[in-house]
């Protein structure tokens, strides 16, 4: 018997979760993502990446998407615009399939088109699909899944965002 798979179900129906970027420093990108996740009552596996932590909120944090040394479906990429290319290629050498990039591209126009033609390319060629950049997130209250940088409280029900 044959299984097909929609190529958006690591995005929208992760088995395990990265949030790379973790960090328990208030008002931070990162710490909303973890905050969200645990609030949503996400069931899937919950990763922290972070090179300069041991631990986030308790919880052990890898250096790096393939020291976590299994699969990863969906990548949560809050880190400085600089660190987004390294980032991306080494999720595809962890097999992350999907990414949501919270990260913004960089102030200047010029810089951040090119920015951005430099990331969708590694993207393409590792084969991620990618959210973002500056993604909200995703949400889907069915499956307790909240990857928003979002602080109001979503309530659980038949609704799924993807902004």
């Amino acid at each position: 018997m044959m299984t097909l798979q929609h190529y958006l179900r690591p995005m929208l129906a992760p088995a395990s979760v990265a949030v790379v970027g973790a960090t328990n420093r208030g008002g931070s990108a990162g710490r909303t993502l973890i905050e969200n996740l645990v609030a949503g009552g996400f069931a899937g596996e919950l990763h922290l990446v972070n090179p300069r932590r041991k631990r986030v909120f308790g919880k052990r944090c890898f250096e790096s998407l393939r020291e976590i040394g299994k699969p990863v479906e969906l990548a949560l990429i809050a880190v400085p615009c600089a660190a987004v290319p390294g980032v991306l290629d080494d999720a595809a050498h962890a097999g992350v399939k999907a990414a949501v990039l919270h990260s913004s591209p960089p102030v200047d126009a010029s810089d951040a088109r090119r920015w951005e033609r430099d990331v969708m390319a590694i993207a393409r060629k590792r084969r991620i699909r990618l959210l973002g950049p500056h993604a909200f997130g995703v949400i889907r209250t069915d499956i307790g899944l909240n990857a928003t940088i979002g602080v109001a409280v979503a309530r659980p029900g038949r609704l799924a965002l993807i902004a």
